[in-house]
């Protein structure tokens, strides 16, 4: 006969999901016993919400095979490291408490698993761009450069709100002059960076528009090879909205820094 609670609650619960267990014997007598005891129908209450609310502890369904194979690794040394001849004693605390340990450490492969493939991707993909990059030609290269770093968090190296000051430190660092639109150097800006760029150094500026954050690439034109002058042209650099255009000195890129973001009209 079931006398402990958990033991009642837990082939109630069972039955949830496995119906045929409802035919069982001790699955009437549970819930006899949880008709008669309203606190035993709170705790019933209380776990079966739980159970509702965190189905990632009772289920590993689309875990990865390799989360998997750690976790069965783990298990087995787990299993090596018993000592011989003793009787181990299950009781339904101990149980519920080996169940909880083995959900957390499931939940911890799943997640380093998880952590582990992202690197790999993004590892093979940056090395595949890099290639990429090594194969187009110096302006093609300067664009993809400025692509990938709007893909990510910049490293600005100078914060101010004003693109005044962020000019003057860029031309401070050796950037060469050069002339944006007045109406984006009127927007709110972030901070700016004079970085390393695949065929010289390239200046970034980024900027609080109303349409989102945006972010405008200079380098010189001789350097990714560009010659005269060349109007703005609407361009999708890395599946983002960009402007490119270029002068006697400077080769400019007006990019969105999310996908699907409108830029500012910046050239009416």
């Amino acid at each position: 006969m079931m006398k402990d609670d958990i033991e009642i609650i837990a082939k109630l619960l069972s039955a949830e999901e496995h119906p045929h267990l409802r035919d069982e014997p001790d699955f009437a007598e549970a819930e006899k016993i949880l008709s008669a005891s309203p606190e035993l129908q709170s705790k019933y209450a209380e776990s079966k919400t739980f159970y509702k609310a965190h189905p990632v502890l009772t289920h590993i369904e689309g875990m990865p095979a390799d989360c998997r194979e750690r976790i069965e690794q783990v298990l087995r040394k787990a299993q090596e490291k018993k000592p011989e001849g003793k009787m181990v004693e299950l009781t339904p605390w101990g149980i519920r408490k080996n169940f909880a340990w083995a959900a957390v450490l499931a939940l911890l492969l799943a997640g380093m698993s998880v952590l582990s493939t992202n690197i790999i991707d993004q590892k093979n993909r940056k090395e595949a761009r890099l290639a990429a990059i090594q194969d187009e030609s110096p302006s093609d290269a300067f664009y993809h450069y400025a692509g990938e770093l709007a893909d990510g968090r910049l490293p600005l190296q100078y914060r101010e709100n004003g693109s005044t000051q962020l000019v003057s430190w860029l031309e401070g660092q050796g950037a060469q002059p050069f002339s944006a639109p007045p109406k984006l150097l009127g927007e709110d800006t972030m901070g700016c960076a004079y970085l390393d760029g695949p065929n010289g150094k390239v200046s970034v500026i980024c900027f609080n528009s109303d349409e989102g954050t945006v972010h405008l690439f200079v380098t010189t034109s001789a350097s990714v090879k560009l010659k005269g002058v060349a109007s703005p042209e609407k361009a999708l650099v890395n599946e983002r909205k960009a402007i490119k255009w270029h002068d006697e000195e400077n080769a400019y890129l007006l990019i969105a820094h999310d996908k699907e973001q409108n830029l500012p009209e910046v050239f009416l």
